[in-house]
């Protein structure tokens, strides 16, 4: 749980980086846990 970072490259059939300009992306999110999972 907490703060997790995730970093995604778009690569064409050869495995080469397509060169774009959002390529590649990271995004960062939070994972918290659901209080309804935890009481059962």
């Amino acid at each position: 749980m907490g703060e997790n970072t995730i970093t995604l490259t778009l690569a064409d059939k050869s495995g080469q980086t397509i060169e774009t300009p959002l390529n590649p992306v990271t995004r960062t999110f939070t994972l918290a846990v659901d209080e309804a999972e935890v009481s059962n």
